[in-house]
């Protein structure tokens, strides 16, 4: 099943501890995406059931083993950070601009530095 606005995070389960595992599996939706034969952690903004990537999740960045977005048709996490030019992903709030950080750009990136989406839009409606 794939979800319209929804981001794919495929798991490699045996580099997380049961526990891990567990806490994963009890605060997001994680089920075997049987057409991928992958472990997948779904991320999705829907209202009544909205599942962020949330900072914590940045613990368990080892076990990653391929990102898609539904929305961007890449492997965008819908992660922002700060940068002087943007792309048609970027996003330009209150004359900042901020590159959606792709899951292949993990390693180069400062993850201090990296906002959530609902970070940036929350400056909007302050």
């Amino acid at each position: 099943m794939r979800l319209p606005n929804g981001i794919e995070l495929y798991i490699n389960k045996s580099k997380l501890t049961e526990d891990q595992y567990d806490y994963i599996e009890s605060k997001y939706d994680v089920e075997l995406y049987a057409e991928k034969n992958e472990f997948t952690l779904w991320l999705h903004p829907y209202e009544d059931n909205y599942k962020p990537f949330d900072i914590e999740l940045f613990q368990f960045l080892t076990a990653l083993k391929g990102v898609y977005n539904n929305r961007t048709k890449q492997d965008h996490l819908d992660l922002f950070i700060e940068v002087d030019e943007i792309d048609e992903f970027g996003v330009e709030i209150e004359g900042i601009k901020y590159k959606n950080i792709r899951a292949s750009e993990l390693t180069s990136v400062d993850l201090s530095k990296v906002k959530l989406k609902r970070e940036l839009y929350n400056t909007i409606m302050e």
